[in-house]
């Protein structure tokens, strides 16, 4: 509808209502509007109640009908979210029993198997068709590595030193604090939402299974570096030659923790060996203090009594964050109260103006904390920053080196709409999560226990360059009551910690 008929048809609405109010006397008016909820209307004057009529309308029905809506897909979330399960332990018992049956035929064939003649060699044994040379140049083109390495012992021998001896392990983990804050404020008052999921009942099944959890391990990568699975970098071999080589980096929980049972913590582990460099960061971007005083000082209490390990610590400077509303909107979710009607203006102004991508709200409620995560991401690109803290022994080189200083380096604009726009890039803007694995927090504490004691102390090679970054945020400063009043101001500064564990060199 045009600006031409959009005003012909108020025109005509006030001639209507004109002439009512002159027809029947205002009593009978005033009850009439009150009936059908135009309280405003009073005395009723023409033109009050033709802009009553155009809000109650144009405004309040719309989230009447959105609200109605919405509660109907809530419905029908929970009836799946039940459904799922129900299918779910079905496919699990099958699986078990499948297993068990497998293991038992396989039991009965192993133990009435006749070995026949000319049976052929085992894949250990056979001779390689083409020279060591050849070998290495067909994995530099392109070809899966991990391919070759399973074809017999001759070929892993050959392969492995040179393409799987550099590892990075990234794990993220936040309390569940966080998600459920918002995830279930989105769930009550997602008609007054202007930014939705990609995929509303993800969020749903998220929420409900993260009831019975304490924390979160995040599935990310790198927005900019979607396809981040390794690093190129030369590399000095014992022979004294020099290489390139790739370090792999595992960022997916499974895998990580995949790799940490089967190679790290595995002592009949032949791989293991093989591996000449290991780095790992931690960042805990939420309860970092509860994790420490619970889990993680203990641990590294114990450790720091090794006389083969450095265990330093540091406090960075404090650093900006990305803060979405400081007003109306994180007022709303921290009480758990109804967003204002018509907030839509501030969602989409803000979208515009900071967010590099649209899928960060409401299913990621990270656009804080994940900040953190961001700068050790980008810091990981620069290998030689990331690599160098293997070598560090002192405080004041780790203080020097720490990846949070060139972050707060970086020339940025304070106070002001840039400042949210760099804070935003750096955090939300760099990090995606994928996937959500919720686990309790006896859980936790015994992985993070086990990780973080078995990765500094893992043992291939004599001279195995070795680091265990842990990263966190131990205070959070609010802005002061002189900027609380423009919107314009970045409120929240990050303390953050973190904890290096090396090898003594």
């Amino acid at each position: 509808m045009n600006y031409y008929h959009r005003t012909q048809k108020e025109t005509r609405l006030y001639k209507i209502i004109d002439l009512l109010v002159r027809i029947i006397p205002p009593k009978y008016v005033v009850s009439l509007f009150h009936f059908i909820g135009l309280k405003e209307c009073e005395p009723p004057e023409t033109i009050g109640i033709v802009c009553s009529i155009r809000y109650e309308t144009g405004f309040r029905l719309k989230y009447a009908i959105k609200k109605y809506i919405w509660k109907t897909q809530k419905a029908g979330f929970y009836a799946r979210f039940q459904s799922s399960k129900i299918s779910n332990f079905l496919t699990n018992y099958f699986e078990r029993a499948k297993k068990s049956f497998i293991s038992i035929s396989n039991v009965l064939r192993n133990k009435f198997k006749i070995k026949t003649k000319g049976q052929l060699a085992a894949a250990s044994t056979k001779e390689l068709c083409f020279p060591s040379e050849i070998w290495l140049e067909i994995v530099h083109y392109n070809i899966n590595p991990a391919n070759l390495i399973r074809v017999n012992t001759k070929l892993f021998n050959l392969i492995s030193p040179m393409v799987y001896n550099s590892f990075h392990l990234d794990l993220v983990l936040s309390s569940t604090y966080l998600l459920q804050r918002q995830y279930s404020h989105y769930l009550e008052y997602a008609d007054r939402y202007y930014i939705h999921p990609k995929d509303p009942y993800k969020l749903f099944e998220n929420f409900q299974k993260s009831k019975t959890a304490q924390y979160e391990f995040l599935d990310t990568s790198h927005r900019k570096f979607p396809g981040e699975s390794s690093y190129t970098s030369s590399c000095e071999l014992s022979s004294g030659a020099v290489v390139s080589i790739k370090t792999k980096i595992f960022r997916d929980f499974e895998d990580v923790k995949r790799f940490f049972n089967l190679t790290i913590n595995n002592e009949k582990s032949y791989f293991k060996q093989f591996v000449q460099e290991l780095s790992t960061n931690i960042t805990i971007i939420d309860d970092f203090n509860d994790l420490f005083e619970d889990c993680l000082g203990k641990t590294i209490n114990k450790l720091s009594k090794n006389d083969a390990l450095n265990v330093l610590t540091c406090e960075p400077e404090s650093f900006h964050v990305f803060d979405f509303f400081n007003t109306e909107y994180e007022d709303c979710i921290r009480e758990n109260v109804k967003p204002p009607l018509g907030c839509e203006v501030d969602f989409e102004l803000a979208c515009n103006l900071f967010l590099t991508s649209k899928d960060i709200l409401p299913q990621q409620p990270y656009f804080r904390e994940i900040t953190i995560a961001g700068v050790l991401f980008d810091n990981l690109q620069d290998h030689k920053k990331r690599r160098s803290l293997h070598y560090i022994t002192t405080q004041s080189d780790l203080k020097d080196s720490n990846p949070f200083r060139d972050w707060a380096l970086v020339r940025k604009p304070k106070y002001n709409f840039f400042s949210k726009k760099e804070t935003a890039s750096k955090g939300p803007g760099t990090v995606k999560v994928h996937k959500h694995h919720f686990v309790t927090e006896e859980e936790t504490f015994n992985f993070l226990s086990q990780f973080v004691n078995s990765c500094s102390k893992f043992e291939s090679h004599r001279d195995i360059n070795c680091s265990t970054l842990i990263s966190g945020v131990t205070k959070v400063f609010g802005t002061s009551p002189d900027l609380a009043q423009d919107d314009s101001q970045i409120p929240y500064d990050f303390q953050p910690q973190i904890i290096l564990i090396n090898r003594s060199h």
